[in-house]
């Protein structure tokens, strides 16, 4: 269900204080929104702004929202200011009020006598916390705490990024690992440890080199000279968060030009018990992330596996030796940064992370950060099919080959007669799109989407056919995503081969389950009647699994999950493959 929301965004109004306040902890939360098709609407929360100065949007939100009511708000509640006339007004439009906390409520002495200003952070927030009626925690320790302390239901955040900024390149392959940050506190000993000074550098980030941290600082001066002259308009507001917004978008695609400057992206001890966003954003800007973790956060060591996904490290002396490995190693320094991605890609986008709050809000289901949301491919299977779909001239262009051909003369004919209304628009998917081309010639037909679990593979389609809507998942994410029976048509060509015996049945009925009674499934797929044959006269197939059905076998499958076959075609060699259109009944 659609649903209007109000995101109270903190901001901070020059660059030099912005920078360490990543996309991924602010507006990876409204595109993970609109991702999932709610209507999001921004209303700045400015750092250092008293919320009833005459330059603050705050002040002047019950005017430039006037009428309007919200389902839910998300409020930043750290660096941020309300007062009671501001909860008044929230309150009134909007019934439910998650408090977003971005950073760690506990603060040790040692930190608070270096940052005196934390010092009170955790009582300054539970005021806040007291007007919402939920909270989402970066800490996984304060989630009881709130919900003990305030009795609101409280989750833990664990950091998102869209999918659209992940990266597939190789690993970097320079001379040195990058640390992004300031020096403080305990990081101090790693950044003055001379062993550690050859292989960890602090890089020129390329943000410098471009005129956009002026262009950002000037933007707010200029914002705030309009409301020091007069009320803004709704106009104003909608200018202001889109324009920001959009700078927001630039420097964090330099700031991943700057994690890929070292060979590896080290995320060292910090104020935030938990995994900084500079770990989840290595793995986005495919570098290899290694990062100290408390030893008391039992749940965020869950979150990536050691040695596989992560490097971790404790002290000086063993981030050294992690580095020393990495830099020796550009294959281990490859399967890292894919494994992590392919970890990435099934459990931490903005599309999968909004969904799991947006069901928590409304069912109270604690969010599961810790399983696949369907296949995942392993590091073996990304290269292969990258490989194939991405770098054999014959199967990674964007028109079809003649193989491809043959398949297409008869699914064309079968989307075809499966119009029940020819000028009427059909919503349609492909599940297994691979490299795009039959994705782009089913556009004719109606509005399509292409799936594929292999990332690689989505990147490369991407580039094929850049106007096409393509996501990175299977018949599973489209289920978790809430696209259960929203589809006429279904094509899955040369997908169900590869799923193993003893999961066919469970494919099938996810396919079937996201069509609609009475919509259309096409399913391409090798003849396992003529395998013998097949095999002698061209050799085996090469693919990881290759567990082919006979026709017989498929009608079955698919009249087991209430359908009915309509239809059945062959093509190509020796008519190796079965083209069947099936029909949803129940």
């Amino acid at each position: 269900m659609s649903k209007n929301i109000l995101l109270v965004m903190l901001e901070f109004d020059n660059w030099t204080q912005a920078r360490a306040w990543s996309y991924t902890g602010a507006y990876a939360f409204h595109d993970g929104l609109v991702e999932n098709g709610h209507r999001c609407t921004l209303l700045p929360a400015l750092w250092g702004r008293e919320p009833d100065a005459t330059d603050s949007y705050l002040r002047h939100a019950p005017a430039l929202l006037d009428g309007e009511t919200f389902d839910e708000a998300w409020v930043w509640c750290v660096h941020t200011r309300y007062d009671d006339a501001f909860w008044t007004w929230l309150k009134r439009v909007a019934p439910v009020r998650v408090g977003v906390v971005m950073e760690s409520l506990s603060v040790s002495d040692q930190e608070a006598a270096e940052f005196p200003q934390f010092a009170k952070r955790r009582d300054e927030v539970f005021d806040q916390l007291r007007h919402c009626t939920h909270a989402v925690v970066a800490d996984e320790l304060d989630a009881p705490a709130v919900t003990a302390t305030l009795g609101i239901p409280a989750t833990w955040n664990v950091v998102m990024v869209p999918e659209r900024f992940v990266r597939f390149d190789e690993a970097p392959d320079v001379p040195q690992a990058a640390f992004i940050g300031n020096k403080y506190g305990p990081r101090k000993p790693y950044l003055e440890d001379a062993a550690l000074a050859p292989l960890l550098a602090r890089p020129h980030l390329p943000e410098r080199d471009t005129d956009l941290p002026t262009r950002f600082d000037e933007f707010h001066a200029e914002a705030r000279a309009k409301l020091l002259a007069g009320p803004p308009s709704r106009a104003d507001l909608d200018a202001f968060t889109s324009g920001m917004r959009a700078l927001r978008e630039a420097l964090f695609l330099l700031h991943l030009d700057g994690i890929r400057m070292g060979f590896a992206n080290v995320n060292l001890p910090s104020m935030l018990r938990a995994y900084a966003g500079r770990v989840t954003e290595s793995m986005a800007a495919a570098t290899p992330a290694l990062s100290w973790l408390p030893d008391d956060r039992p749940e965020c060591a869950r979150l990536f596996a050691a040695d596989k996904e992560v490097m971790l490290f404790d002290s000086p002396a063993s981030l050294r030796g992690q580095l020393e490995r990495l830099r020796d190693d550009p294959e281990l320094r490859n399967n890292i940064a894919t494994a992590a991605r392919n970890t990435l890609l099934v459990r931490h986008t903005t599309r999968i992370r909004m969904r799991q709050y947006q069901n928590w809000v409304d069912t109270c289901a604690a969010p599961n950060f810790f399983s696949d949301i369907g296949y995942k491919p392993d590091v073996a299977e990304s290269r292969y099919y990258r490989h194939f779909f991405a770098e054999v001239p014959s199967w990674s262009r964007p028109t079809p080959n003649g193989d491809e051909r043959a398949r297409w003369e008869k699914i064309q004919q079968l989307v075809e007669a499966s119009a029940s209304d020819p000028q009427h628009p059909r919503e349609i998917v492909e599940i297994g799109c691979g490299r795009g081309w039959l994705t782009n010639l089913l556009r004719d037909y109606g509005k399509v989407l292409g799936t594929e679990p292999v990332g690689d593979v989505i990147a490369h389609a991407r580039k094929l056919f850049p106007d096409l809507d393509f996501l990175t998942g299977s018949a599973e994410m489209l289920h978790f995503l809430g696209h259960t029976g929203s589809y006429d048509l279904l094509v899955c060509s040369e997908v169900i081969e590869h799923v193993p015996y003893a999961y066919k049945d469970v494919f099938a009925r996810g396919l079937v389950g996201l069509v609609k009674p009475g919509g259309h499934l096409i399913l391409t797929t090798p003849r396992k009647d003529i395998y013998e044959q097949w095999t002698a006269q061209y050799g085996k197939p090469q693919q990881p699994t290759e567990d082919w059905l006979s026709e017989a076998e498929m009608q079955t499958l698919f009249e087991n999950e209430g359908c009915t076959m309509l239809r059945l075609e062959r093509a190509f060699l020796l008519d190796i493959y079965q083209i069947v259109l099936f029909q949803r009944v129940r």
